[in-house]
């Protein structure tokens, strides 16, 4: 590797970002083997901007030599928070989150992109004894949690950042160039990743877990069958071994959701704004409207912040890119990241990923973006052609 700060820097980002939401100092869950001081997560969120700012200058000064990596998927995500910034720029509301989600979205992926195609076993390799370090220490963290009638939270402040952070780390696992080595490290790994996320009580997470595996071995049920078999195996051994009733409950109970989470009565009283003004109420809505910043539904807060245009706009451009994924055939992607990118759509209808800057997750999407770019520019120059990438 002739040069290889930037891909450390890509590394660090990486084992970095989990740990911004790893404050477990209020006690919240009084169970947990060990608590991370704040102090952790303090670290963690500022060298989680300084990594991204040296990533997206890395852009700025290679972009012509870069440029070839701004594929369609980068496009896509460009176009759907052109929106939003655009709604903030007339408002005035909300600008700076918006502004530098965009900046990032469309910076960081390309310095990502261009980085994984060079040295893509050498990401592989560390993002594999990565994500190795992150389980280990999230179950040392939360080892008290599987006895005790907690759920599972691993590193994080919360149950579901772990549980959609794992379907993160799933999705990296299963990612690789030319043939799929599903080794035995990784048949462990994918099974542990499952555990946490079933004992997290995470509905979504668990569903979009399920959407990564189903993807990726699609065209590899032996493998398939030995992972849902296992599973099985040892869920079964625990159900009956451990009081577990507690995770039960909540995949057996999935009608009253959002009820009990507090979900309907937040998403209630944004529909008795919305039914009034279908154009939006500006971007900080949440806060002044329904006194919550967070929505608990991406799609209900962009109806309320931006109305029904550019809510079903932000849609169309995904849509289309995920069309694009699935069936234009000379792009060869992993099947793991179609479903992770098809997953969290849906995973938006419970949580405000799309919106999000802060979280651990934006770090995610910006890292898979670029994973996503470098096969697609791998195709092109490998097949000699060049896709039309203009939406």
């Amino acid at each position: 590797m002739k040069n290889p700060f930037i891909s450390l820097v890509i590394i660090l980002l990486f084992i970095v970002s989990p740990f911004v939401q790893s404050d477990t100092s209020d006690e919240t869950q009084p169970d947990l083997f060990f608590y991370l001081p704040p102090i952790i997560s303090q670290i963690a969120f500022y060298l989680r901007w300084v990594l991204v700012v040296i990533l997206s200058i890395n852009t700025i000064l290679n972009f012509n030599k870069f440029r070839i990596n701004f594929t369609f998927v980068n496009k896509s995500f460009f176009l759907f928070y052109l929106f939003p910034l655009m709604y903030a720029l007339v408002t005035f509301t909300d600008l700076t989150r918006y502004l530098f989600i965009l900046i990032f979205v469309f910076l960081v992926p390309i310095s990502i992109s261009i980085e994984y195609n060079k040295y893509s076993s050498f990401f592989n390799k560390w993002f594999t004894f990565c994500i190795v370090f992150l389980l280990a220490i999230s179950y040392l963290v939360s080892f008290n949690s599987i006895t005790s009638q907690v759920r599972f939270q691993g590193v994080f402040s919360n149950s579901n950042s772990y549980s959609i952070s794992a379907c993160f780390w799933l999705t990296i696992l299963l990612v690789e160039k030319g043939k799929i080595k599903f080794n035995l490290l990784k048949k462990v790994l994918t099974l542990f990743l499952l555990i946490s996320i079933f004992l997290s009580g995470s509905r979504i997470a668990l569903l979009f877990s399920v959407f990564i595996i189903l993807f990726h071995f699609i065209s590899d049920i032996k493998n398939l069958l030995k992972i849902v078999i296992a599973f099985i195996i040892i869920s079964y051994f625990a159900i009956n071994n451990l009081n577990l009733d507690f995770v039960l409950d909540r995949f057996l109970n999935v009608a009253n959701s959002a009820e009990e989470s507090g979900r309907k009565e937040i998403w209630d009283s944004a529909f008795s704004y919305i039914q009034y003004n279908k154009m939006g109420y500006g971007m900080n809505a949440p806060d002044e409207l329904l006194k919550t910043g967070n929505v608990h539904n991406c799609y209900i807060r962009f109806l309320i912040t931006m109305g029904y245009p550019f809510t079903i706009a932000m849609m169309i451009i995904y849509f289309i890119l995920i069309c694009k994924l699935l069936f234009v055939k000379k792009i060869r992607i992993p099947k793991a990241l179609i479903g992770f990118f098809i997953a969290y759509a849906f995973a938006n209808s419970g949580e405000d990923y799309f919106a999000g800057l802060g979280s651990s997750m934006f770090i995610y999407i910006l890292i898979l973006i670029g994973i996503t770019s470098s096969f697609i520019v791998l195709n092109q120059t490998n097949n000699g052609f060049k896709l039309k990438t203009n939406l």
